[in-house]
């Protein structure tokens, strides 16, 4: 992630949705009023691929089938 003191690493925790906020202490932006600085704070967007070819496809149903879930082909991007 670009900070203002350089690029950081943010562990993303499995499972994490689109639009969970993660936050990193102190790597804001200097506070008007005071000593420091704020908070960064990053909204997490997942983006799912919809361009999947056949074999990708099918090793999304193996992976269904291994959780136990089901999925429907329409629910697979064509």
């Amino acid at each position: 992630i670009p900070t203002l003191d350089g690029d950081r690493e943010l562990e993303i925790p499995a499972g994490t949705s689109s639009g969970v906020v993660l936050t990193l202490k102190g790597l804001g932006v200097a506070r008007l009023r005071g000593n420091g600085r704020g908070d960064m704070r990053i909204t997490v967007a997942v983006k799912t691929p919809t361009d999947l070819d056949e074999r990708q496809r099918e090793l999304l149903r193996e992976l269904a089938d291994l959780r136990g879930e089901s999925v429907q082909d329409a629910q697979l991007a064509e």
